[in-house]
């Protein structure tokens, strides 16, 4: 076995450095991506990719032996049956299985659920004197509210940081107050539902980039409800696995190339389905 770290600008630099250095088919050799590159803030700090190319150097040798007429002659014909590799089986690991509350038609609503929601957002844009007004619905187990006003977007934070904190905030007061069983989304500017696709996005550009590296990328910490949108994202591709790592708030998600070999017992073991 020969191993090779490749350090570079870019994965894909660093990719066709290993290659260079093994001098062998790309396909005979696997890839792993130890470190992804980072750009820092102006420059500085700005770390290159690091990749470990490995290549057993036994398996082009016994591809030179294989078709020897001596062996062909005395082998029965039973032992030159090819074994067909099994099937892989659904990745039932990385399913999403978020319940969907608001087609919970059996669900009953709380008696003053959506008055009270309604009554503590305004007041508390009030108190921070803030132009944002609020509309509250509710579908099934869910209470929607949407923020708008001049102010709104100033509510999001980085990556939805404030908007998080404030519904988390928001539930809390629910569950005090009302003890219904409603849970609270809160959204301004559809900014929900522009970062699920923009996520979405993320996670299939680097299923293409790990499926053509053989390798692994290891993604910045995110919420459990994000790491959920690239599992489910990525249920449809049968050469990469998904699972997390780290403990929260660090904890972060690995996309990973499956190799044939690689049992699916395995997977399984270590594929997490965030809650």
């Amino acid at each position: 076995m020969k191993e090779f770290i490749a350090t570079a600008k870019t994965v894909d630099e660093a990719i066709e450095k290993a290659v260079a250095e093994l001098a062998v088919d790309r396909d005979l050799i696997e890839f792993e991506i130890l470190n992804a590159p980072t750009s820092g803030f102006l420059g500085i700090g700005a770390k290159p990719a690091r990749i470990l190319a490995r290549y057993d150097v036994k398996k082009p040798e016994d591809k030179k032996e294989a078709p020897k007429k001596e062996a062909k002659v005395q082998k029965p014909k039973t032992e030159k049956k090819p074994v067909k590799e099994a099937a892989p089986e659904p990745k039932a690991e990385t399913k999403n299985t978020t319940v969907n509350y608001e087609d919970d038609t059996d669900f009953v609503p709380s008696e003053n659920g959506v008055q009270f929601v309604s009554d503590y957002v305004k007041k508390l844009f009030e108190l921070m004197e803030m132009d944002v007004s609020a509309e509250v619905t509710q579908k099934g187990r869910i209470i929607s509210v949407n923020l708008a006003g001049e102010e709104a977007g100033n509510i999001i934070g980085k990556h939805g940081d404030t908007l998080d904190s404030i519904q988390h905030m928001l539930q809390l007061a629910f569950n005090k107050k009302v003890k219904g069983g409603e849970k609270i989304r809160l959204d301004t500017e559809d900014y929900r539902q522009k970062r699920e696709k923009t996520l979405t996005g993320l996670a299939k550009s680097i299923a293409n980039r790990v499926i053509k590296s053989r390798g692994k990328y290891e993604l910045e910490p995110m919420k459990a409800y994000e790491r959920r949108i690239i599992h489910s994202a990525l249920q449809s591709y049968p050469m990469i696995t998904t699972y997390s790592v780290g403990v929260e708030p660090q904890r972060r998600l690995i996309v990973a190339f499956k190799h044939r070999n690689q049992q699916h017992q395995e997977v399984a073991a270590e594929t997490s389905v965030e809650e």
